[in-house]
């Protein structure tokens, strides 16, 4: 007869979230062989009990092996490690035998279901690398979604990757079908149901997917509540029983069976499993409901809630409990009486979790259950079984053993690549009975199968396009009976990250201080999750992987779009995918001249030109006078300078400049004469040049002496000439001077005054002949590139018999008539006028 998982009948009217949330997944991590050997495996050999199991799953599970850095689009992605290499069974070419330990799956029967957590998992399970046995398979890009730019600089809001939300255990309502003559979905990522074409070519057969639970960060209740009453929150997880003994969630979603979970009030909707609900005060009523599909082979027997010790019925209604402060934790308790029957004789199918025992080659068992009711006749029943793998697996061998009632048998698959059907038991294989219980017969059917990293994803899932199998999927036909059980097979993703900053790329980790991206990744049906980048993820085949990434930006910079963001199409079995987030960073460096100190009237910063010069280029990059300011490049040193537009810039020596950062983060770098921006930095430089004003200069000069017959013998008149220049042509001047007589011995003086030429300024000395220092300028003012002309006349008389030496100017000092002019009590300029032997000739010449 031809076989269809119907749930129609059991399925409650509580909408049902997703099966993710059943079970935790197992861990396992697989150390890494030697990379350049790649040896085949002895895939019979029994494996270690505590090998862990990889459950292929929707939420992202990071492989402890870091499989390295994937490069850009343009170079070849980088190629995941190997994993230890189990021996291979008989029959497997020599080709595949393995040099490494075995490692082996766990046994197919079933373990007691474990204690549900109360808390989510602190990290996400990591899995097994992928096969290196074909190339990574890099998804084209897709349009990334639209992100707000970090303008202020600070962290971009979060993305959050769209998720198509699907019923357990069913596909969505109307589903694209392909165009006629066409492929049908290969892609893995549009959920949509086949047909399982039986004898009338009427079954819809729907996806069972098995899923471990999301794995999101929960979130602790918070000290206190928006009402101000202590926090709660409360955790529901869910327990398994098939014919009255424990089950894994991996075994029940083979059977078809699916459960979801729905609180009232819930703040974080989607409900999920196993995952803690915060956001509830201390007396919150909260109102739990589950909602099962049971698929063809099963029933729901019963339903209760474990609360600590207590154990309660569950109804259609749900159950209300009253939360208290902290955690609270509850247990969904599903019994399942699973099998299909025909007269006295009972058939089911379970799978279990396939597992990579090397990159590329998996492991997946099956129990076959026959079972006779009957307390006094022996059944005779028949018994065929199909591994109706997915295209893309191909088998490489598969056995059966028998146990039970009767002695033990076994068989194996002769040819599998091209008969997939084996006869387990032939017609007229009885099964006796027994008065007291029920006897058994119990395959167990082991499959070693291939998988290469180009398997396209919708090949690997657990649902039937076209008539064609799926995923790990196995059909049993007993009699006129028939189960099939099926476990899919994961879909691999890595993610790698690549900064385009200003046109200049960056691989993940060695971008610029100041930029980071957390990766968003899918976790379960309607969660995310953060990602680590380069990890390695797994999926099941038909669920839509999205992807984003929430940024943090130095201000100054914005997002400018991720290539490899959204949706990823055209899913392999290994997925190697490159985000590249492009961002654009604005970096500003403005100059400024301050006034000179001191400060110099009629120049003002206005008066100077600016410019910073990128280090080896010829071009000023900002030029300008004070407040000039323009873009610059990151990470490039500028040489600074500033020139004068007037004359006298030789006036002013450089000043040492000094920079600040106005806007955007991180160390500014800067030196003297040189700063080199950050990305996204607005800088403002600023110099003052010192003035240094050039010295005043003096000198002094003396007319021929004349003489005065008319004051009567050996009078002279001595005229000298002092003058004061300021060399400058930015500014004036000040400056004190002193004029002194210093006569030789005879020379009497009679009078002495002096005038400045072009003003009003004059004087006498008082008493020469006893003060002969006489005060000529204080703090006068002189102005640019000035000369201040002193005269100076003085009237002297001659002693007869002065000797000739102290008239003549020479011989040092006190000698002839010497005028000495000091400027600042440092600079002097001396002038001396001879007279003739003993003054009554004429004069001499002056020094």
């Amino acid at each position: 007869m031809a076989e269809t998982w119907d749930d129609s009948t059991t399925r409650l009217s509580v909408a049902p979230s997703a099966e993710a949330s059943e079970a935790p997944a197992v861990e396992t991590t697989l150390a890494p062989a030697d990379p350049s050997v790649t040896p085949a495996p002895d895939l019979t050999a029994p494996a270690p009990s505590d090998t862990a199991v990889v459950v292929p799953s929707p939420l992202p599970q990071p492989s402890a092996i870091d499989p390295g850095v994937t490069p850009p689009p343009t170079d070849p992605p980088a190629t995941p490690p190997t994993a230890e290499t189990p021996p291979a069974p008989s029959g497997i070419p020599p080709t595949l035998e393995p040099e490494q330990p075995p490692v082996t799956p766990p046994p197919a029967t079933t373990p007691p279901v474990p204690t549900p957590p109360t808390t989510p998992p602190g990290t996400t399970p990591p899995v097994t690398p992928p096969p290196t046995v074909d190339p990574p398979v890099t998804p084209p890009t897709v349009d990334p979604p639209p992100t707000d730019p970090g303008t202020d600089g600070g962290t971009t809001p979060p993305v959050q990757p769209p998720v198509e939300e699907t019923d357990p255990g069913t596909d969505p309502a109307d589903p694209e079908e392909p165009p006629a003559g066409e492929e049908g979905d290969n892609d893995g990522d549009r959920p949509g149901p086949g047909i399982d074409e039986g004898a009338g070519g009427e079954d819809i057969v729907t996806k069972p997917v098995t899923e471990a639970p999301d794995v999101v960060d929960g979130e602790a209740p918070s000290p206190g509540t928006p009402n101000g009453g202590p926090a709660a929150d409360v955790v529901v997880d869910l327990a398994w029983q098939i014919n009255g003994r424990p089950a894994t969630a991996e075994e029940v979603a083979s059977l078809g069976v699916h459960a979801g979970l729905l609180m009232t009030p819930d703040p974080n909707n989607p409900a999920r499993v196993g995952v803690p609900q915060s956001g509830y005060e201390e007396g919150t009523e909260v109102a739990i409901k589950g909602s099962i599909s049971t698929g063809k082979q099963c029933r729901l027997v019963s339903r209760s809630v474990l609360d600590g010790e207590d154990a309660r019925p569950l109804t259609d209604a749900g159950l209300t409990a009253a939360l208290e402060a902290g955690h609270n934790s509850y247990t969904i308790r599903n019994d399942l009486e699973c099998g299909q029957r025909e007269g006295d004789l009972e058939l089911i199918k379970t799978a279990g979790t396939p597992v990579e025992r090397v990159p590329g080659i998996w492991s997946v068992g099956y129990d076959i259950t026959v079972t006779n009711t009957s307390d006094s006749e022996a059944k005779p029943y028949s018994l065929q079984d199909t591994l109706d793998f997915g295209p893309g697996v191909t088998i490489i061998s598969a056995d059966w053993t028998r146990t039970g009632d009767g002695p033990p048998s076994s068989g194996s698959w002769t040819s599998p690549g091209n008969d997939r059907t084996a006869t387990l038991a032939p017609a007229g294989t009885e099964l006796a009975f027994d008065e007291d219980e029920d006897t058994v017969h119990t395959y167990h059917v082991e499959a070693v199968v291939s998988v290469p990293s180009g398997t396209p994803a919708a090949d690997l899932d657990c649902r039937f396009n076209s008539g064609r199998g799926t995923g790990l999927t196995s059909s049993v036909q007993l009699n006129g009976l028939s189960a099939k059980a099926c476990q899919p097979l994961p879909v691999r993703v890595a993610v790698e990250q690549d900064w385009n900053i200003n046109g200049t790329h960056f691989r993940g980790g060695s971008q610029p201080e100041g930029f980071s991206s957390s990766l968003i990744m899918p976790a379960g049906v309607g969660g995310v999750t953060k990602g680590q980048w380069g990890a390695w993820y797994a999926y099941d085949g038909g669920m839509p992987v999205s992807l984003a990434g929430n940024l943090a930006l130095p201000s100054g910079c914005e997002a400018a779009g991720t290539d490899g963001a959204g949706r990823i199409g055209g899913l392999k079995s290994v997925n190697t995918v490159t985000m590249v987030t492009s961002v654009q960073c604005k970096q500003q460096l403005t100059l400024v001249k301050t006034r000179s100190a001191p400060p110099v009237d009629g120049i003002s910063p206005a008066d100077w030109n600016l410019s910073a010069t990128a280090r080896g280029e010829a071009v000023p990059a900002v030029v300008g006078s004070s407040g000039v300011a323009a873009v610059v490049a990151a990470g490039t040193t500028y040489n600074l300078t500033e020139s004068p537009r007037f004359v006298g810039g030789t006036e002013f020596t450089a000043g040492r400049w000094s920079c600040e950062l106005v806007a955007g983060s991180g160390e500014l770098v800067h030196d003297g004469h040189t700063v080199t921006p950050g990305y996204g930095q607005e800088i403002a430089c600023q110099v003052a040049s010192d003035w240094q004003a050039p010295k005043l200069n003096v000198s002094s000069s003396v007319r021929e002496p004349v003489r005065a017959d008319d004051a009567g013998n050996g009078v002279w008149d001595v005229t000298y000439e002092v003058a004061v220049q300021n060399p400058s042509v930015v500014a004036g001047a000040e400056y004190n001077m002193v004029d002194t007589l210093d006569f030789g011995p005879g020379v009497n003086v009679l009078s002495a005054s002096w005038m400045l030429l072009g003003s009003d300024w004059a004087g006498e000395w008082l008493n020469p002949a006893r003060n002969p220092v006489q005060l000529l300028a204080l703090e006068r003012s002189i102005g640019v590139m000035d000369s201040h002309v002193y005269l100076i006349n003085v009237r002297v008389r001659v002693d007869e018999g002065t000797p000739a030496a102290a008239l003549d100017c020479f011989g040092g000092s006190r000698t002839g008539l010497v005028n000495t002019a000091t400027l600042e009590r440092t600079l002097t300029a001396r002038a001396c006028a001879a007279l003739p032997e003993n003054g009554l000739e004429s004069a001499g010449s002056a020094e």
